[in-house]
């Protein structure tokens, strides 16, 4: 079998996202469908919606997007719309997390969409509010953007588990 690329253009009619870059993806096995969120256009319009291409039936469809209520609490509940971020898929949660990227500024704050509620939390005990707090005994990792092409000196390890960042000592 050879391996080839193939064009995928949706039905017509389908509302497809704006054009973006700086956005992440990640394919849900489970759904068969190509998932992104945020990212950055031309003009510097940043977005923070979650939408997902149906492999099967070649549709666009909105997950979610920043227009429901906040909470009233100190956090918000979804993430501010941001460009350069890491993102994985948790296929065990069925469930998408963020961390980092930029907005107005670096940020250094984990979140977790689940697929199936279609809804946003925060993991309040390894975030600051995306501001880094300076502090030595902080292991939370600093604010920063373009996190999946960064080089850093730094290494972090999220227990998933235990929502809680420990230090990795380094080789070296």
């Amino acid at each position: 079998m050879e391996a080839r690329w193939e064009l995928v253009k949706p039905l017509e009619g389908t509302q497809r996202p704006r054009k973006r870059y700086q956005h992440s993806a990640v394919v849900d096995v489970a759904s068969r469908s190509l998932i992104i969120f945020g990212g950055i256009d031309r003009a510097g319009g940043m977005f923070n919606d979650v939408r997902a291409f149906s492999l099967e039936a070649k549709e666009w469809a909105v997950l979610g997007q920043a227009s429901g209520p906040k909470n009233n609490g100190p956090w918000p509940s979804w993430p501010s719309a941001r460009y350069g971020h890491s993102t994985i898929l948790d296929s065990a949660a069925h469930a998408m997390v963020i961390f980092g990227g930029s907005d107005a500024d670096c940020r250094n704050d984990t979140w977790f969409f689940s697929l199936e509620e279609r809804r946003w939390s925060c993991d309040q005990t390894a975030t600051s509010l995306g501001k880094d707090t300076g502090t030595p005994r902080s292991s939370t990792p600093r604010p920063r953007g373009w996190c999946s092409s960064e080089a850093t000196a730094e290494v972090k390890i999220n227990w998933m588990i235990c929502s809680s960042w420990s230090s990795r000592p380094s080789a070296g």
